[in-house]
């Protein structure tokens, strides 16, 4: 497909009124709007370039889990070489299994969850928690989901701050970890933690009225089960060098937490019918993360793969934000009081526009969530 034809077929989207449906009228109540851009979206997806680098993913993580301390590699400034590579390739990775989320990996719904499951279980978290957490991601982004913002009547700013450094430093990928123990709560204590580390709202609910579901909780609880076994498996194998496991895992926790946010830092506050706010970061390369710096671009287009954002960049005439590396760097200045955070103020062209396309994303995230 030409670059010409793939921005024409991106031009109908899931978050979009299509061409021939009358004016504010959702695409999703028009007969076949939605499953004609999901026919356009799944044209567009790199399915076998995608299995590639699930393939070379995966083992670059199996490597630094599992084969670095079996000595594959018996040259130790090679062996070395290659665990700091597997290491960096967490963060693609991360975008791939994102991919996944979105059902745009592999065009056949089945194969695009088992190859999710397998990167997920590889990445430390169960594919059924993180799918259930970005798709939340996306409806509440800068309404209930706040990485960095605080309320000083409430929390002091030296509290906030350890929790917002920490965050970015690591926390972000340890909380997924963490899911790993938390499926296996009893559903009571379960939901007392979850209210504990996402709050009492909205999203915090859908969470747990989730993973009360006996579907949703028996793969999140298998694919945990082998990640706590991978896990113990790394940890043994390295026993005799455990600081190497733990520099690499800090590694890869650095990199997923600190870029993971960048993009929605000090953005403004959300309305429900007010755009998404994230920003987009100019990064040279941007094929080494799977183009995931065009991440406001992502968040309009939600169902568009990876591949196309670049053509749809161009067509749209994006401008940049900053670029990647210096955009994720002003997260170094700390946490910021929800009150300085800029105001929604969306245009009333914006405000129909995504009043339709938040009705349209919300549908998409409960789909998700019974599937």
């Amino acid at each position: 497909m030409s670059a010409t034809e793939l921005v024409a077929s991106a031009r109908l989207t899931s978050v979009e009124r299509p061409s021939d449906a009358p004016a504010g009228v959702p695409a999703a109540s028009v007969p076949g709007a939605a499953s004609a851009a999901s026919r356009s979206f799944k044209a567009l997806i790199p399915a076998r370039l995608n299995l590639l680098l699930a393939a070379i993913f995966g083992v670059s993580q199996a490597y630094f889990l599992v084969l670095y301390p079996l000595g594959l590699i018996r040259e130790p400034s090679a062996a070395i070489a290659a665990l700091v590579v597997s290491v960096a390739l967490a963060y693609p990775s991360w975008v791939l299994i994102h991919e996944g989320i979105h059902n745009m990996l592999y065009p056949a719904r089945d194969a695009n969850d088992r190859v999710s499951r397998l990167l997920s279980v590889l990445h430390g978290s169960p594919f059924a928690v993180l799918k259930l957490v970005h798709l939340l991601h996306h409806k509440y982004n800068r309404v209930e989901d706040y990485a960095e913002a605080y309320d000083p009547a409430r929390t002091s700013w030296s509290r906030a701050a350890v929790h917002h450094y920490y965050t970015v430093l690591a926390g972000r990928y340890w909380s997924e970890v963490l899911a790993c123990l938390i499926v296996w709560l009893p559903q009571g204590r379960r939901d007392r933690v979850i209210k504990d580390l996402i709050g009492d709202g909205e999203m915090g609910r859908r969470i747990k009225s989730t993973l009360a579901k006996k579907s949703t909780l028996q793969e999140a609880r298998t694919d945990a089960a082998l990640c706590l076994a991978l896990l113990g498996a790394s940890f043994w194998l390295y026993r005799h060098d455990v600081w190497v496991l733990l520099a690499a895992l800090s590694g890869r926790a650095l990199l997923v937490s600190f870029f993971d946010d960048a993009y929605h830092y000090g953005t403004a506050r959300n309305l429900p019918e007010a755009p998404q706010p994230a920003r987009n970061h100019e990064l040279g390369p941007s094929w080494l993360v799977l183009h995931f710096n065009h991440h406001g671009l992502h968040h309009r287009y939600p169902s568009l793969p990876w591949s196309a954002l670049p053509a749809k960049a161009r067509e749209e005439g994006l401008v940049y934000d900053g670029g990647f590396v210096a955009s994720a760097l002003r997260q170094l200045r700390g946490p910021i009081p929800i009150s300085d955070l800029p105001a929604p103020a969306p245009t009333a062209g914006s405000r129909a526009r995504n009043g339709s396309s938040s009705k349209v994303l919300n549908g998409s995230a409960v789909t998700e969530e019974r599937t």
